[in-house]
């Protein structure tokens, strides 16, 4: 991938990447896959936008949050950087499909929108994000705006988003619009430079301290050296009962646990069960967001970061005991999640060249539907959906509501269909369970039966339980 060259007189700032950065950098331009760490973003629009007020919002909100005029170079670099540009010129499309029949609009667009994903983008060439609008109808138009991860984490894009509807809306009133520029991502980058990582790796240390290999994948299956390259990662989802929701957020009420702590748990045992093992690891997705950093709140940027979750499940430990276990060290993880997972991976105990996991668990608890559905402007928002994905075999994200919503997205290299489909489902079994069995002990928990437990351990477990799997 060549680098862009940028004019000495367009370029208004430049420091360090985050490690979470320059690892997405690496495998971006390194990586075979353009869609790799390319979050998209769509909804549909009932009301009549005006397109040249909606795109000078756009522009506006770009002057106002530098991370958005952001380039990334690296050739002849010791390190690579990324430069901010004092201007930069959104691309902006607008499509009119109003000829099309429903049915032949509805195709278009699912096409439009995985050949947009697919077309990726340069990291040297500024702006890393595009938007689209695509007209089906005198009152209805589909926005598209798909941008780079290594610019914005998910509540980033909800202050976009937020940040975008009220400079439209102010526009169309005639009113002046907030054009303060917002602190600087540097701030961020200099408080992280900034930390002392002696503290944080002797924590790590202890931690993983024995842990020796990764938590096999048991529902999957290795790539195949004839599966081919890959062809794009498939998603599913499945919606917890609003009931069952319900007793979820008052059980950690009562408890004072997090909802994420929760969805931990049960994929923790979940992952226990399916390796036949009682202690695991995967990645968990943390906020990174510290929260002494002078206009934190404010600020636009990557910040998120991804770190190892390990979980030990002694079969006589209560639930609820265990439950208390997993909160007290999620909070002593959290002081110390501005941890570079490449030195997170130096303190393991696991052999060189293996990774400490090979799922993640993402709770998403930044408002960007509500943000986006919620503000109070001249336009209905309706059918709002998102799509990214990572350079994990499985990543799962538990999105709150009045429903929680479960989402897996996964290698279909890797796992079949319904290997991910029945995993869902036990997944949604733990959690329903849990205000029900807080005195019960982990080795009381059964997932499987004695059957399906006994073909885990053979080698075609993949293919024997698809076939004995019955929902």
């Amino acid at each position: 991938m060549s680098q862009a060259r940028i004019s000495k007189e367009n370029i208004e700032d430049y420091y360090p990447l985050s490690p979470m950065q320059e690892g997405m950098l690496l495998h971006t331009v390194y990586g075979d896959e353009p869609d790799l760490y390319v979050f998209q973003l769509s909804c549909s629009l009932r009301g009549s936008p005006d397109s040249a007020l909606f795109e000078e919002a756009w522009q506006r909100v770009m002057q106002r949050h530098a991370v958005l005029r952001t380039c990334f170079l690296w050739e002849g670099l010791g390190k690579p950087i990324q430069v901010v540009k004092r201007t930069v010129r959104l691309p902006l499309t607008t499509l009119d499909w109003r000829g099309s029949e429903p049915r032949e609009q509805r195709e278009r667009i699912e096409r439009f929108l995985n050949e947009d994903r697919h077309r990726g983008f340069s990291p040297s060439t500024a702006p890393l994000m595009r938007v689209t609008l695509i007209r089906t109808s005198d009152e209805i138009h589909h926005l598209v705006w798909t941008h780079h991860h290594l610019l914005l984490d998910g509540w980033s894009v909800a202050r976009v988003l937020d940040d975008v509807q009220a400079c439209y809306a102010n526009l169309r009133r005639g009113t002046v619009a907030n054009d303060e520029p917002s602190p600087p991502y540097r701030g961020y980058i200099r408080w992280l430079h900034q930390q002392d990582l002696s503290r944080a790796k002797v924590f790590w240390t202890n931690l993983l301290r024995g842990f020796k290999r990764p938590t096999a994948l048991a529902m999957g299956q290795p790539v195949r050296p004839d599966a081919g390259e890959p062809q794009g990662y498939r998603r599913q989802s499945r919606m917890l009962p609003e009931v069952i929701t319900s007793e979820l957020y008052s059980l950690a009420r009562r408890r004072r646990l997090t909802v994420n702590v929760l969805v931990q748990g049960a994929w923790a045992l979940l992952l226990s069960r399916y390796a036949n093992e009682d202690d695991v690891v995967f990645g968990a997705v943390v906020s990174g967001r510290p929260s002494e950093l002078p206009g934190i709140t404010s600020m636009v940027g990557l910040f998120i970061n991804t770190l190892p979750v390990r979980v030990r499940l002694p079969s006589h430990l209560r639930v609820s005991d265990w439950l208390e276990t997993l909160r007290m060290q999620e909070a002593e993880m959290l002081q110390h999640e501005y941890t570079p997972l490449i030195e997170v991976q130096s303190c393991a105990d696991t052999p060189k060249g293996l990774p400490l996991f090979e799922s993640i668990l993402a709770f998403d608890n930044y408002p960007v539907y509500s943000s986006i559905k919620d503000y109070q402007w001249d336009l209905r928002i309706e059918d709002v959906r998102s799509v990214q994905r990572s350079n994990y075999p499985l990543a799962i994200v538990a999105m709150p509501g009045a429903s929680l919503a479960l989402m897996a997205s996964y290698d279909p290299r890797r796992f079949e269909d319904i290997a991910i489909e029945q995993m869902l489902l036990r997944l949604e079994s733990l959690l329903s369970s849990l205000p029900g069995r807080l005195d019960s002990t982990l080795g009381e928990i059964e997932v499987f039966s004695e059957k399906e437990r006994a073909l885990l351990n053979r080698p075609s477990a993949v293919t024997d339980l698809e076939d004995t799997f019955s929902f």
